[in-house]
């Protein structure tokens, strides 16, 4: 048994060296880079180098489980499970001031209390704020007023660490309804609300290794008003909205609040964290593209096949944003496109999945469109492949259709990666210029 095991991840491993000799173009997350490029595996030359443009700072998640703030430019590599991916977002602003320090929030009268620089944030630095009950029994609550406007989402973000309390709430006031839901800030899962269905988006996801959660909620402002998102420390899983209870001692560390306004579909979870102090602050959408791909032999026209690893980071886009783009030289409706048709997915952050789509055009026509199902914060392997009379998709080890047209695509030329809606981490991208062979685009795609 032992023997055909090994036989078999021996063969295993032979195909896929086959089949990443056969790339005319490999880039993934941990790909070399520097301001404004970044470069493939394969080839090393000028035909491998991408352009990158996102012209401010952003923050990122390093491979020490720390936020650590990249420069303008400067494409934001991302580690996810122990891997790096390249992560796209969307343009975005932090409508909260003062989002580590807290201060100048408002605190519940009497009963909580905030201590700045009491530890260490997941940046590294001491300060992260501790927010703390000072008197039993009272509700211990902060916030920010923000204006909302009625009909829009708001994803309210903060990281948080227990420092002696377990539980923490989430709840709409002024502008929101009442809604709550209860997170446990050291399991790390949601454990109550007396109505899932009143939130958009609601998660919990683990920030390195050291306790740190962040923490969101996405609403929908119900009116247009001066309003608020609270979070609150509980004394048990179930609590009662902004109950009067006895927090342990020690309350929580918290650093990182963040609040996003969406109109159209956006997004649901939070983007990477923008750090304001006296004012609000925005970061611009990241773009990534290459050109001349059929000059230099990167793109085959009568035959090809391009593969994709990514791991979707919002379960929601808007009907016909698009995230991934070939075009031709000029730009006139010759291309493949892979992009989003679900504005109504939602819920729980990880356990959903999101429906995109992928076609292509030629000749100023419409072929072969397919939905697909990706799973949200998880790796998706996806293969497009084509000849001049069909093309195919597989999706994570199936393969998912197959279409026959009567003309090759032509001029393909530029290759876009658009983040219209949210933002994706994406771990490889591999061009053909060849198609493969389904044993081949099977293999490359499965989990």
């Amino acid at each position: 048994s032992y023997y055909y095991k090994q036989q078999i991840n021996c063969i295993k491993r032979t195909i896929m060296g086959n089949i990443y000799d056969k790339a005319s173009l490999i880039l993934t997350g941990g790909s070399a880079y520097k301001a404004g490029e970044l470069w493939a595996e394969k080839p090393l030359t000028d035909a491998g180098k991408f352009t990158y443009g996102r012209n401010s700072v952003a923050n990122r998640l390093t491979d020490c489980g720390e936020v650590k703030e990249q420069a303008a430019n400067v494409p934001l590599v991302e580690w996810l499970d122990s891997s790096p991916y390249m992560l796209y977002e969307i343009a975005s602003t932090n409508r909260y001031t003062n989002s580590y320090s807290f201060s100048g929030w408002d605190f519940s009268q009497g009963s909580t209390v905030r201590t700045p620089n009491a530890g260490i944030s997941p940046e590294g630095l001491i300060n992260a704020a501790k927010i703390d009950q000072a008197t039993n029994n009272n509700s211990c609550f902060f916030m920010q007023n923000t204006t909302v406007t009625a009909g829009y989402w708001y994803t309210h973000s903060i990281y948080v660490k227990s420092n002696g309390a377990r539980y923490i709430q989430m709840t709409g006031s002024t502008g929101f309804n009442g809604s709550r839901i209860n997170f446990d800030i050291i399991d790390g899962t949601v454990t109550y609300s007396d109505n899932y269905d009143a939130f958009l988006a609601y998660g919990i996801e683990a920030i390195g290794n050291d306790g740190w959660y962040r923490v969101f909620v996405t609403m929908v402002g119900g009116q247009s008003i001066s309003g608020r998102i609270i979070t609150a420390l509980i004394d048990d899983a179930n609590g009662g909205r902004l109950e009067s209870c006895t927090v342990p001692t020690g309350g929580i560390l918290a650093w990182g609040g963040q609040l996003e306004q969406w109109t159209s579909y956006e997004g649901l979870e939070p983007t990477s964290y923008i750090k304001t102090e006296g004012s609000t602050a925005s970061r611009p959408r990241s773009d990534l593209y290459i050109t001349s791909l059929q000059a230099n032999n990167v793109f085959g026209e009568s035959s090809g096949a391009l593969y994709l690893n990514m791991r979707p980071r919002s379960s929601s886009r808007n009907t016909s944003a698009r995230s991934v783009w070939m075009e031709d030289a000029t730009d006139n409706g010759e291309a493949f496109q892979f992009y989003s048709t679900d504005s109504t997915a939602g819920g729980e952050f990880g356990t959903g999945t999101i429906t995109w789509m992928w076609y292509n055009t030629h000749n100023g026509s419409t072929n072969g469109a397919e939905q697909i199902s990706l799973n949200v914060d998880k790796d998706n392997k996806i293969v497009f492949s084509w000849t001049a009379s069909q093309w195919k998709l597989y999706l994570n080890g199936t393969a998912v259709t197959t279409e026959n047209h009567t003309s090759n695509p032509i001029k393909m030329n530029n290759f876009n990666f658009e983040p219209v809606q949210n933002c994706n981490a994406i771990k490889e991208i591999m061009f053909f210029d060849q198609q493969l062979t389904p044993e081949e685009a099977i293999t490359l795609t499965t989990l």
